[in-house]
């Protein structure tokens, strides 16, 4: 189990500094909206009141990374979150 556990380990750092030249990209898109709301009674027994709020209406953000093999081969990566 150690041996491939070590094997792993020997691979990750011979591969890190191969990922450090790919072409990142972050991307993402903003929808946001600043709402107000005036809350009132309309038989006059309670004050007004009024709210504001700020509303994320289907934003997202990701960060992509391509990077060339060589051979015609290419390596991608992407996460995003919304």
């Amino acid at each position: 189990m150690q041996k491939k556990l070590l094997t792993l380990a020997v691979a990750g750092a011979l591969a890190a500094p191969g990922l450090a030249l790919a072409q990142v990209e972050v991307y993402g898109t903003i929808h946001m909206s600043l709402n107000r709301m005036k809350y009132d009674d309309a038989t006059g027994g309670i004050p007004s009141v009024s709210k504001f709020d700020v509303a994320s209406h289907a934003s997202n953000v990701g960060v992509r990374a391509r990077e060339n093999l060589g051979g015609g081969q290419t390596a991608w990566m992407q996460v995003e979150t919304n």
